[in-house]
């Protein structure tokens, strides 16, 4: 995911609707706030540069997906399931 639409689907409601007044200031914050999660690359596309975040490891993927982070009392909203993770992304891609 590139690193504006990154800062985009940070800032999506439980509703899947964008929150304009929780926007960071700069594109750059969301990966302040998230620096040991992921990483920050240059990505080259017909000659356009563009910022593509990941994530710094892929055991970071894996935590965010198992049901450890589920049953977690104080990490449980960080949850995720890939089929949800996925239509986030598209519904940000398409916003």
């Amino acid at each position: 995911m590139y690193l504006e639409e990154l800062a985009e689907a940070a800032i999506l409601d439980s509703q899947h609707s964008l929150d304009p007044d929780k926007r960071f200031s700069s594109p750059w914050r969301i990966v302040d706030v998230c620096s040991s999660l992921a990483t920050v690359y240059d990505h080259v596309d017909n000659g356009t540069t563009r910022k593509q975040v990941c994530f710094a490891h892929n055991t970071v993927k894996e935590y965010l997906l198992s049901f450890m982070i589920s049953a977690s009392a104080k990490a449980a909203a960080f949850s995720v399931s890939e089929i949800h993770a996925q239509q986030l992304i598209s519904h940000v891609n398409l916003s």
